[in-house]
Formats: C-alpha cells, sequence, structure tokens
C-alpha cells in the first residue's frame, strides 16, 4: 500500500522568502500569520476530533437503550466501551485544548510584539467587554432594543463564560459519568437474570 505524498511544510516561495529577508518586521508578520493559522486548525481540529466522538458516543447511547431488558451481555459490553470511548473523547477534548492554547499564547506574544495597541487576540478581559458594549451601543442607536434582548446581553457580558472548548470537555465528563451509570445498571441487570440459559 503507497502512502500518499505530504505536502510539504514549506513551499519553495517559502523557503526563499525565509532564506533571504532580513527585515525583522516581514519576519514577524510571516510568523503572526502562521500562528494565527495555525490557531485556527487546532480550533478546527478540535471541533472535527469532538464531533466525531461525540456522534459515536450518542449512537453507541442509542444502541445501549435499543439493547434495554432485552440482551444484558451485548448491554453490559456496550456501557463498558461507551465509557472508554467517553474517555477518550475526554483526553482528545484536553489534547486538543493544550494545542489550541500554546498557539492562542504564541499569537498573543507576537501581536504584543508587532502591534501592541491592536488588541485583537492580546486584549484583555476589559478591552474585550469594553468593544462588545460598544457594539451593543451601536446597535441600541440604530434600533429599539427590547427586554429579551438586552436580558440576553446581560448574560453575553457575565463574568463566566466557559470557552467552547471547556463546554464540550465538560460535555465529555458528563458522557463518562452516564456511561459509568450505564455500566452499574447492566450489570445489576445481567446479575439478576442470572446465568445464560443453553
Amino acid at each position: 500500500m503507497a502512502l500518499e505524498p505530504h505536502r510539504p511544510l514549506m513551499t519553495p516561495a517559502e523557503i526563499a522568502f525565509w532564506q533571504t529577508t532580513n527585515d525583522k518586521r516581514d519576519l514577524q508578520l510571516e510568523l503572526y500569520k502562521i500562528a494565527v493559522q495555525t490557531r485556527g486548525q487546532e480550533i478546527d481540529r478540535l471541533w472535527q476530533r469532538s464531533n466525531y466522538l461525540l456522534v459515536l458516543n450518542v449512537g453507541m447511547a442509542a444502541g445501549l437503550c435499543a439493547l434495554r431488558g432485552t440482551n444484558p451481555e451485548i448491554a453490559a459490553l456496550l456501557a463498558i466501551a461507551g465509557f472508554f470511548v467517553s474517555l477518550l473523547w475526554v483526553v482528545v477534548n484536553l489534547g486538543g485544548k493544550y494545542w489550541h492554547t500554546r498557539w492562542e499564547h504564541r499569537t498573543r506574544l507576537i501581536e504584543r510584539a508587532i502591534a501592541p495597541e491592536a488588541n485583537l487576540l492580546s486584549a484583555n478581559r476589559t478591552q474585550n467587554d469594553e468593544d462588545v458594549q460598544a457594539s451593543f451601543d451601536e446597535d441600541d442607536a440604530i434600533e429599539n432594543v427590547g427586554i429579551i434582548r438586552k436580558s440576553h446581553r446581560a448574560l453575553i457580558l457575565t463574568r463566566w463564560k466557559p470557552s467552547v472548548s471547556e463546554a464540550i470537555t465538560i460535555a465529555s465528563l458528563i458522557f463518562v459519568a452516564v456511561w459509568a451509570i450505564a455500566i452499574g445498571v447492566t450489570l445489576c441487570q445481567l446479575a439478576r437474570s442470572g446465568p445464560p440459559v443453553h
């Protein structure tokens, strides 16, 4: 079986750029572009992996529900497999968050070096909240905002804001707990059903 050729890490033009440029600003801008791009790719990969494992967990849970009370041996095996798949999901989420956080930090450092006043990815929480509030204020000047939208905005500006990657990690931990309960329930059903009759 032949392996597909991998894309080279850099194109010839990129290699030439890095070998010939002496302008530190150009290098910093290129590094910033690479960091932003890699950060985005890590977020995409985190979502792709997590979505795959979420679908797998939900499918296994549907299979377990379909087996309820009919085949306790298979149900117990499926619950155990679901538990390990959900643990894998937690580990994959943590690994993805590790690399995403690493590239986000690198992006902030480069941004602070080349454009400290930009406050894009390197903005602090206060600056982010001020930007969001300013956006809301601009919208309010254009249209009348009702109570529901004002309540929604208040929730947006609360201090507790888990990141999306934290939310999916929490979801994967919930699946670990659910599968652990499912193991206990299926093993109890298996014990009550007694040994298989031949």
